[in-house]
């Protein structure tokens, strides 16, 4: 059993070496910003705190300006497809997040599980964003009616 452990860490390690190398590559064989990548991805994906762990002494505005620099240097798709998070995932999350369900405890055991509505509605959320079905506030048509010698509508879309 220790073999197997060992395989499959040797595994993991090779695996990191080959995402490290597509990385760079697609990066354009700039080790810098392949660095802010890997420290991009570590910070939950937040350009800023990532240039900021990598230049201390950048205020915080700067470290947002150039963490926002840096990723429109590579293709952003093509990173989290390396990371086994594209388009793919991210529906399959999606499809998982509609079908939430959470556990019924009782004296510390899962007794049950019920429909997590509130976890469904915001993955319903992002879903209708996605089909333009549901929007940001600053997103919805505005409409203004203006009342003189008769009823004037008008529609605003600011799509």
């Amino acid at each position: 059993m220790a073999k197997n452990k060992k395989t499959t860490k040797k595994r993991k390690v090779i695996r990191c070496q080959a995402d490290k190398i597509a990385v760079l590559e697609e990066c354009g064989g700039d080790a810098a910003l392949a660095a802010f990548i890997a420290e991009w991805m570590k910070n939950g994906m937040n350009a800023t705190k990532a240039y900021k762990k990598l230049h201390p002494e950048v205020t915080e505005r700067s470290a947002r300006v150039l963490g926002a620099r840096q990723l429109t240097k590579v293709n952003i798709s093509a990173i989290l497809a390396i990371y086994d998070l594209g388009i793919d995932k991210y529906v399959e999350k999606l499809r998982d997040g509609l079908s939430a369900k959470s556990p019924v405890v009782w004296d510390g055991k899962v007794v049950d599980y019920y429909d997590d509505y509130r976890v469904r509605r915001q993955y319903h959320k992002a879903l209708g964003e996605l089909h333009g079905l549901e929007g940001r506030k600053s997103d919805t048509p505005s409409v203004s009616v203006n009342i003189n010698n008769g009823i004037q509508v008008t529609f605003k879309d600011y799509s």
